[in-house]
């Protein structure tokens, strides 16, 4: 996959400030604000909080403040190969066995070298999965732990391969 965006090692570009709500139904929702980095301060974002709590029948329950790294999206700079379609993902499977908590981490309009060879099946073998794997298991909390991959095409689920 061609990459456009900056290294995570200078400045950030913007900000994003979440707000996750549950109302008494039990429905989870959320949404985001883009900002500058010099406007995300505690001050004004606890600001939007407190006007949030009063202004809402649900429960604020999360702000989540997030740098952001990027420059303009551009389809240029995308390949248009067998799977281009960033609605068709891998999805590796990273799970918690104490807890039972886990989190899903996605490879969009996967090359076809991360399947097996003229199948939809992931290739848990190929380097390029390999190297996914272990840098989204580094960044996780070391509880968490590869438990399967597949291929998700828009609705479409294929076989999923356990680790």
């Amino acid at each position: 996959m061609p990459r456009t965006a900056p290294a995570v090692t200078g400045a950030a570009t913007a900000a994003i400030v979440s707000f996750r709500f549950i109302d008494a139904n039990q429905t989870l929702s959320s949404y985001s604000l883009r900002t500058t980095v010099a406007l995300a301060t505690g001050a004004l974002v606890e600001a939007v909080a407190a006007a949030l709590a009063a202004a809402s029948n649900s429960s604020l329950y999360g702000v989540h403040i997030a740098s952001v790294w990027e420059t303009v999206p551009n389809p240029v700079n995308a390949v248009d190969e067998s799977r281009p379609s960033v609605y068709d993902n891998i999805v590796e499977l990273f799970k918690d066995p104490a807890t039972g908590a886990s989190q899903d981490a996605f490879i969009p309009a996967p090359i076809d070298g991360v399947f097996e060879t003229g199948t939809q099946n992931v290739n848990i073998g190929a380097t390029e999965y390999i190297d996914f794997s272990n840098a989204v298991n580094a960044l996780l909390p070391s509880a968490y732990v590869p438990v399967s991959a597949r291929f998700s095409e828009r609705r479409k689920t294929y076989k999923r391969v356990r680790q």
